[in-house]
């Protein structure tokens, strides 16, 4: 899945039916938060999951998935403002009907999000984004730590999954930015930009000299 920015009305749902295979990357997704979001913000099925580089945030449920869900891979996730209205849980297990209200429970159903980079923000204004969802400044959670993923979609077709190394021109003038083929990745649908453009890559193949 390319890169998106999505503000849910209700909530946005990645399913194959119970059979199939579904990849899920560097999405942001984000609902109206507070009272006036009472859905979900994502809702999975699928036999083969994973859910990577996605910050999600501002719903009741920021994560369900289905009971026909055997497993899921998440990795180098942020999430925030989860909880509310109808059930206070932000994640929904639906192989054990455990839901769960913090991260440390979620982890511990799904077997997913096993430590940082994935963490959980009480507050929605902690991710620093501008309101189209793209980051703001380089102190944002979702700065530099994601997962770079340039092996599964460099040199591939655009579109098609060659679109993945590029972050999403939703909302923005501007052209899609190049993610760097080595070193993080920013986590979502953006790529951090600085006031002369993309973030530089970090320097390669420095050599230091001891005086």
């Amino acid at each position: 899945m390319e890169s998106s920015v999505g503000f849910v009305p209700s909530f946005s749902l990645y399913s194959g039916g119970a059979l199939d295979a579904i990849w899920t990357y560097n999405n942001t997704i984000l609902g109206a938060g507070g009272s006036t979001e009472n859905q979900d913000c994502v809702q999975l099925e699928g036999t083969t999951l994973v859910f990577e580089n996605n910050a999600v945030a501002n719903c009741n449920t920021l994560v369900q998935t289905k009971s026909d869900t055997p497993s899921i891979t998440t990795r180098n996730n942020i999430y925030a403002a989860g909880g509310g209205s109808i059930s206070g849980d932000a994640w929904q297990w639906g192989p054990t009907s455990t839901n769960c209200g913090t991260l440390s429970c979620w982890q511990a159903a799904s077997g997913g999000d096993a430590g940082p980079p994935s963490a959980y923000y009480s507050s929605f204004t902690s991710l620093l984004l501008n309101n189209n969802g793209s980051i703001s400044s380089a102190g944002s959670p979702l700065s530099g730590k994601g997962t770079n993923l340039y092996s599964l979609c460099g040199g591939q077709p655009s579109p098609g999954i060659g679109a993945l190394c590029y972050d999403t021109s939703a909302g923005h003038t501007r052209t899609p930015v190049a993610r760097p083929s080595s070193g993080a990745w920013d986590v979502g649908a953006y790529v951090l930009m600085s006031p002369t453009g993309a973030r530089p890559a970090p320097p390669t193949n420095l050599v230091s000299t001891v005086n």
